[in-house]
């Protein structure tokens, strides 16, 4: 994208109808640091906004009727020019509210997610009732003319919050920042002109009395006000004389509750950073801090610490943690505090005065057990100095944090999770959080209780396939060339309706388990939306199982219905039919089987064909009404899919997948791929695996996009095929697929010029691969994610921005809302650059395995302070830019001598060779080392095959010497299999390999040193 120009350093005007709206009289803001005057702004009249509304009217007459893809693509090209000028907008937001350079990058990183995560939110219309009596249709309509009254604490993230939602609905608004902070705003608004028509957006500057002017002008519909209660209850009663709809996000007293079980001092330097946080300056920041008498001394002592090692200065300069207050008023009231300090005789635990200074500097201050009557318990300062206060019971705790007009937040400190959640539902407030505050997101509704508000901002909630057919309608969602299928969004939404009804008419319901065994076909994801539609749990079965092992899996998934290919590839399903019909402990929860494309070859009991099992869907009693009751019960929490892990250290586990997991998991994936409605995917990968599941059709599926799976189980050619007929714009794929794929073109020729990304899993890509893709598919920019199957499945994933450094040999940083630390063997966080174990938080942790409670404890658990983390098993370590690296699964570490070796540090090396197309790295047995490196290579076909001497020269060069590979087998040579053992994903099974490496290891004799 071309970077929109604009001057953010000086001109700042109000925008009207598309055009600046120069006025006659001109104020200016002040710098809170030194109290330097900034540029003049312009002071609007009553015929300033009087043009704005006439203009707001003009324009909503064709906003509101534009389509909202095209709604939806502005507001994202909006957000990706604010991302391009962010260093401009963090330095204007350092000046004008004197928040330090970390925090305004924080604030611009979030006004930019947040319109980016808003334009992902599904509109839903839902069919409440359609009987012969009446049809109730509930949908979303735009109002008209919002106004959104801007305050000063946050001036950037809440206009783009407040502009984002009122654009997606199609609605127009006027901006007014706060004359406090009016810089940001106004070029806000001025940059919104490159992408909305005039009069969508405008803005008017002015001082006090512009905004009561527009919260009584007639011709705004809807109030949007951020601000204190008193102003808000004035913004209420001005709004009431024309009865407009208003939104009113307002004071808070947020309280902590501070249990004796947690870490003291971790949970100390949290409270104090959610409390002083913009120094006080937040409505959802820590006000009364509740601390257990037992811990009180403690905790008080710890507190202290983190706030004495706070710095106070000019948010510009490096290294300052707390700016100033941000204008005089607010300066005047919370010097009012402190003034009482002295007055009524409060305890000061540290700070306690405020120092002379050129600027509107307030010394973080705790008051040590005030009375519970006291202004400074009872008011919200909106400063830096918070009341610290003991409690002993947890009713009296209840009863106090309560005891406020507001109820904006809270939040519980507990290492007692369930505890934790049943004093959080006593808890009068509109957001609660456990062991943490303030975790906004722009996907859930954010407003509060009593004085603190009215009506809630962000989020929605809807039936994604529903919403889909909606919004995307006639466009083509999904491709499948060799059944000769299109489907459009309409169509999966009908289908999927049909097939839900008749898994309702086979007796299935919320709950029940519905099984598949078959290749990528469009069968497959009808039979998904159809069951995550209902509630029941979609089990995917890997193709490549034997029938004893899909017997097996089919009993421990405990499956009601399953569908099976009559066929994979070229493999025939019979004898897995047969033996799933006829296997007692599979008869134990089975009740349907259902063939796809014909009858089985043998008479069996209950077995059905796919097209007379849909019959019952159109034919059958179940009416849409009952189709509908059922939909109402589906919860985000629920159990969307059961997903069977790589199986690469041993027996597959169940891992439980829900919708939450899933839904956010693959919005996120194409989010990083920047797919859009024009995108076209080809996922050859397995929808048996969360690759082909999420990563390929819920990533473009939750984007508008068009997915194609080529083949039913992975065919270069086909796959090639597809690419060319329906010019994807991205292709999946784990490195032999690539491979193999430029191995098909090198055999015949073919132009590709449309494949603009892709994205990558399950073993690294070597320099050379990416080389190749480059100069023969026209691919620029290659993702690579990790994660695993109980992290739905990707936690880290490289950005088309990144540089081929950090795109090669990554993986990327965390999604949105996810957390990853990295650990040693007694759990300690270790410094960055340190290997250790990874973990991972947040969204996409699974919700455990399937009957299975003592490895789902082994796998995920809680940390000191109740945080739940994934450990993954795998060893790597953090960058001080936040990259994550992996060196391998700790369970396959080579232990030479007693040194551990990492094989993914090795094999990273041997890819960087231009003749390696492939490696795989494991131990061998050794007398003398205990174990020795052995490496499995695949030359790239166009170079001539290096010696092993050759190899470990190159090794050499860059690596220790116990690192080099003391057996080196050429896959396809020397009577080495040209293919080595993987899962059906894609991934090594190093834990059979190992075994073959021994073996040919021992043919061998003694190892190279």
């Amino acid at each position: 994208m071309t970077k929109p120009s604009i001057n953010l350093k000086g001109d700042f005007v109000q925008i009207i109808d598309g055009q600046s709206a120069p006025t006659k009289e001109t104020r200016h803001g002040l710098n809170p640091a030194n109290l330097q005057e900034m540029d003049q702004v312009p002071v609007a009249t009553q015929q300033d906004l009087d043009r704005a509304v006439a203009a707001a009217k003009k324009a909503f007459k064709i906003w509101s009727k534009t389509p909202y893809e095209e709604r939806r693509e502005s507001v994202l090209a909006f957000a990706d020019a604010v991302d391009s000028h962010r260093n401009e907008f963090q330095a204007l937001l350092t000046a004008e509210q004197g928040k330090p350079i970390p925090q305004a990058a924080y604030e611009t990183d979030a006004a930019i997610e947040w319109m980016r995560g808003m334009a992902q939110i599904p509109l839903p219309e839902d069919v409440l009732e359609d009987t012969e009596q009446r049809t109730i249709i509930s949908r979303y309509t735009p109002i008209g003319v919002v106004a959104a009254l801007v305050p000063w604490n946050f001036p950037l993230l809440l206009a783009t919050g407040k502009i984002a939602p009122a654009l997606l609905t199609g609605n127009v608004i006027i901006v007014k920042p706060s004359p406090f902070t009016p810089y940001g705003g106004l070029k806000l608004v001025e940059l919104a002109q490159h992408f909305f028509p005039p009069g969508v957006v405008q803005s008017l500057s002015g001082d006090d009395k512009l905004g009561p002017w527009m919260t009584s002008h007639p011709g705004v519909d809807k109030i949007s006000f951020t601000g204190s209660t008193a102003t808000g209850k004035a913004v209420l009663r001005s709004a009431s004389s024309t009865l407009k709809r208003v939104t009113l996000e307002l004071g808070g007293n947020d309280p902590a509750i501070i249990f004796p079980d947690v870490d003291i001092d971790k949970t100390a330097e949290k409270v104090a950073f959610f409390a002083f946080l913009n120094s006080g300056q937040i409505c959802l920041n820590l006000k009364r801090i509740f601390v257990h008498q037992s811990i009180y001394p403690q905790f008080k002592e710890a507190l202290v610490k983190h706030v004495k090692s706070y710095t106070l200065g000019d948010g510009s300069k490096e290294g300052v943690t707390h700016g100033p207050l941000q204008n005089a008023p607010q300066f005047k009231r919370v010097k009012g505090f402190f003034e009482d300090i002295e007055k009524e005789g409060w305890n000061v635990a540290v700070g306690g005065k405020i120092d002379s200074s050129e600027g509107y500097f307030v010394n973080p201050t705790i008051i040590d057990v005030p009375p519970e009557t006291s202004r400074i318990v009872v008011e919200e300062p909106f400063g830096p100095i918070v009341p610290l206060l003991t409690w002993s019971s947890e009713e009296e705790v209840i009863e106090r944090a309560n005891d406020t007009t507001m109820g904006l937040g809270a939040s519980i400190w507990c290492n007692d999770i369930r505890r934790a959640h049943r004093i959080a539902r006593e808890i009068q407030a509109g957001n609660v959080w456990v062991n943490t505050h303030f975790d906004l997101t722009p996907m859930a509704a954010f407003g509060g209780h009593k004085e603190s508000g009215i009506g809630t901002e962000w989020g929605a909630n809807g039936n994604l396939v529903k919403e889909q057919a909606k919004r995307r309608g006639q466009r083509t969602a999904l491709v499948v060339p060799w059944q000769d299928i299109r489907l459009t969004y309409e169509d999966l939404e009908y289908r999927s309706s049909i097939a839900a009804k008749a898994l309702l008419n086979a007796g299935l319901s919320h709950g029940d388990t519905v099984g598949i065994f078959a290749g990528n076909r469009f069968e497959y994801i009808e039979l998904f939306l159809a069951s995550a539609r209902i509630g029941c749990p979609f089990v995917v079965f890997n193709t490549t199982n034997s029938p004893h092992e899909l017997c097996s899996a089919v009993a421990r998934s405990d499956c009601k219905a399953l569908f099976i290919a009559s066929s994979i590839g070229s493999i025939k399903t019979d004898d897995h039919v047969y033996q799933v019909a006829t296997t007692t402990e599979v008869g134990a929860s089975l009740e349907q089987l259902i063939m796809f494309d014909r009858s089985p070859s043998r008479e069996l009991f209950n077995c059905h064909r796919y097209e007379d099992f849909l019959n019952e869907g159109t034919d059958g009693a179940i009416t849409e009404e009952q189709l509908e009751r059922a939909e109402t019960r589906v919860q985000p929490a629920d159990v969307l899919n059961m997903q069977f892990t790589s199986g690469t250290t041993g027996l597959p586990k169940v891992s439980m997948l829900t919708h939450n997991n899933l839904l956010n998991d693959g919005r996120y994936v194409g989010h990083a791929m920047r797919l859009t409605q024009d995108d076209v995917v080809c996922c050859p990968p397995p929808l048996f695996h969360c690759f082909g599941l999420v990563m390929g059709f819920l990533a473009s599926f939750t984007h508008g996009s068009t997915i194609v799976f080529p083949s039913d189980r992975f065919n270069a050619k086909q796959t090639l095929d597809a690419v060319e007929a329906e010019k994807a714009t991205a292709l999946l794929g784990v490195p032999t697929m690539f491979i193999s794929e430029l191995e098909q073109m090198e055999s015949q020729p073919r132009k590709i010029t449309t494949v603009r990304t892709g994205l990558v899993a399950g073993s690294p890509v070597s320099p050379s691969l990416m080389d190749e893709l480059r100069a023969k598919m026209n691919v620029q920019g290659m993702l690579i994610a990790y994660g695993m199957t109980e992290t739905s499945p990707v936690t880290f994933i490289t950005s088309l921005d990144d540089p081929d450094d950090r795109m090669l040999t990554s993986l990327g940083r965390v999604l949105p809302h996810t957390a990853a630390k990295i650990v040693d063997t007694k759990g300690h966080i270790v410094p960055i650059g340190e290997r250790g174990e990874i973990c991972t938080s947040g969204f996409a942790l699974q919700k455990g395995y399937y009957k299975d409670e003592v490895k789902t404890q082994e796998a995920m658990r809680y940390d000191e302070d109740g945080m739940l983390w994934m450990h993954t098993g795998d060893e790597g370590y953090l960058d001080e830019q936040g990259y994550g690296f992996i060196t391998g699964r700790i369970k396959d570490l080579i232990i030479r001598g007693g040194e551990n070796l990492s094989p993914s540090e090795i094999e990273n090396q041997l890819l960087r060779h231009p003749a390696v197309r492939e490696a795989c790295v494991v131990s061998v047995k050794d007398k003398i080392h205990g174990e020795v490196v052995a490496a499995f290579l695949q030359a790239c076909s166009q170079e001539k095959k290096p010696s092993d001497e050759d190899i470990r020269a190159w090794v050499l060069q860059d690596l220790s010497p116990v690192k080099v590979p003391a057996f080196i087998f050429w896959l396809g040579h020397d009577g080495v299999d040209a293919e080595l053992p993987k899962t059906g994903s894609g991934k090594y099974q190093k834990h059979i390999i190992r075994d073959i490496a021994n073996r040919l290891a021992g043919r061998r004799g003694t190892p190279e040193d």
